[in-house]
Parts: structure tokens; C-alpha cells; sequence
């Protein structure tokens, strides 16, 4: 990949995001791994897809939340799985990510609830 094309390392990226959304990824750590230097990597990561890295890894964890939530976990259990060392700060990002869709924010609500009923 050190030869690859910046569009190429930046089409890479989004795909590592896509695929390791759970693991500590930051824009740093991207763009040693594609030997790109940060700054040029953050500007073009916004060029090519209209968003930061750093954004666009916190959409692809939302959504991952979202579906897992929906299949029944419980809310402490998916912000760990998608990559929060905390539950607060995901519970933020959630509500963030997902204000105005009341179906999903719903999701985080009632993950709550069956988990106060379960104990």
C-alpha cells in the first residue's frame, strides 16, 4: 500500500473503518498505517467522502449499534462491541447520531427498560 494512490489509501480507510469500527481507530493511527501524513489524510478523507474520518467511524459504529440493538442486546453490551470503553459517551453519541429518528432512538430507550425488567 506505501505506493498506492492517495485515492487509493483514502478508498482503503474507509474500508478499515468500515470493517475494524470497533477497534481504537483514530485519524492518527489511519494514516501511519496507510504512511500518509495526518493532515494530508484528514483533508482528503473530507475531500473524497464529505466527512472526517473520525465522523464517518462514528456513523459506521451508530449504525452497527442501531442493528445490534435492534436484535435485542442490551445497550451496554453493544457500546462495548462497537468500540466504547464507556457506556455515557455512546449513549451521547447515539442519541446524537440518531435525534429525529424516533424508531431508532427508541431502540436505546427500550434496551433499558427490558434490561431493569431483567433483574
Amino acid at each position: 500500500m506505501p505506493n498506492a494512490h492517495p485515492e487509493s489509501r483514502l478508498d482503503h480507510a474507509r474500508l478499515i473503518i468500515e470493517s475494524e469500527y470497533a477497534s481504537p481507530l483514530t485519524a492518527q493511527r489511519l494514516a501511519r498505517r496507510l504512511r500518509l501524513p495526518r493532515l494530508a489524510f484528514h483533508q482528503g478523507f473530507i475531500a473524497a467522502f464529505g466527512t472526517s474520518p473520525q465522523h464517518y467511524l462514528r456513523r459506521c459504529r451508530m449504525q452497527a449499534a442501531a442493528r445490534l440493538l435492534s436484535e435485542g442486546f442490551d445497550r451496554h453490551t453493544v457500546a462495548q462491541r462497537v468500540g466504547y470503553s464507556a457506556f455515557t459517551p455512546f449513549a451521547a453519541d447515539y442519541r446524537r447520531e440518531f435525534r429525529g429518528d424516533q424508531d431508532r432512538a427508541r431502540l436505546l430507550d427500550e434496551s433499558r427498560r427490558s434490561q431493569t425488567q431483567r433483574a
